[in-house]
């Protein structure tokens, strides 16, 4: 059995729904942009060259076992709830990833959202780490963060960089698997609560 394969039970029951599995070929359908579609209809190619760069990070992405496991095998067709945050399905992280702040913003550095809260803030796997972190939608501009430092209470404005992602993010957990099977479970959902 795969490494999360144990929990395609839990989220066919916790979400009412049937998985379908994908391809590798059709989730890169589904999420990428279609490049040579771009340049057939005459898009600029600096426009073409941006959306490039995404299908490469998607690449990479995909390269990770536990995200290409859990896109392929353990998204479901309509979003539900675990632990009071929306599960996202393939169509909402496509979303995320592509247009919406800060899932957007944060994807360039290697962290994809897979839930988000009724607030707007969204769950994220960084892939270089393994770590599911909480993001706060409000925190992440393209040129500073801004965020409540939880031991002092003060407020930090810093520049948006890689390190300081890491300084305004909430770490949830240190492995994907460990993490699904808490919010599945609903165990996730006071301090989800309470971060929200």
């Amino acid at each position: 059995m795969s490494k999360l394969g144990n929990l395609k039970l839990l989220v066919e029951s916790k979400s009412g729904q049937k998985l379908v599995s994908y391809d590798s070929e059709a989730l890169r359908c589904l999420l990428r942009y279609d490049i040579a579609s771009m340049q057939q209809n005459g898009f600029d190619p600096s426009i073409v060259r941006e959306h490039q760069g995404f299908n490469d990070k998607l690449e990479s992405a995909f390269r990770h076992p536990d995200v290409s496991e859990y896109l392929s095998d353990l998204t479901a067709e309509n979003i539900y709830f675990a632990s009071g945050v929306r599960v996202l399905t393939l169509d909402s992280i496509k979303q995320e990833i592509q247009q919406l702040e800060p899932g957007a913003l944060l994807f360039q550095y290697g962290y994809l959202p897979i839930a988000s809260s009724i607030g707007g803030n969204i769950i994220c796997f960084h892939l270089p780490t393994n770590q599911v972190v909480w993001a706060d939608h409000g925190s992440f501009g393209t040129e500073e963060i801004s965020f409540e430092n939880r031991l002092t209470g003060e407020w930090e404005y810093i520049p948006f960089s890689p390190e300081n992602i890491q300084r305004a993010l909430v770490p949830l957990a240190t492995n994907l698997e460990a993490f699904l099977f808490d919010l599945l479970t609903d165990k996730m959902e006071k301090h989800l609560d309470e971060l929200d």
